[in-house]
């Protein structure tokens, strides 16, 4: 009995005892936070990839096939401009159809600079009117 006591009153390898039981929790706190951090890096660098991918998609060649005929230029109407319609929508990519291959290639290799894992397979390229017309003298475009 008197052993036992002596046991329970010693104080030696407490320490060592709580750094065995808080070091595991630390450690997968640690690795639970680098994990979240290149989860986000990850995220940041798809979501800007897309930003600029879309700036410059929207000032160079355009990537759909239907483009001019959606938008521009009407040969049903008689040839007319298009008038500004947000139901109106040209679409390629990813279950929709073929792409301009030409422009959308070097669209991709663009994009695959800020994150190598986007993929031309993957993207959907969507066109469309916001609804708001364009007044030139009396002819709306």
């Amino acid at each position: 009995m008197r052993t036992f006591r002596r046991f329970w009153k010693s104080s030696s390898g407490i320490a060592m005892t709580e750094g065995l039981i808080v070091f595991p929790i630390m450690m997968m706190a640690i690795v639970a936070c680098v994990e979240f951090s290149y989860g986000m890096f990850q995220w940041n660098q798809a979501a800007k990839a897309m930003q600029l991918g879309v700036r410059r998609a929207v000032v160079r060649d355009k990537l759909t096939t239907d483009f001019d005929t959606v938008f521009v230029f009407n040969s049903s109407l008689g040839g007319t401009v298009v008038a500004p319609n947000a139901a109106r929508v040209s679409r390629c990519g990813a279950g929709y159809g073929a792409c301009n291959a030409a422009a959308l290639t070097p669209l991709v290799t663009y994009m695959q600079s800020f994150n190598s894992k986007i993929e031309a397979a993957n993207l959907r390229i969507t066109y469309q009117h916001n609804g708001d017309a364009v007044t030139n003298g009396n002819r709306t475009l």
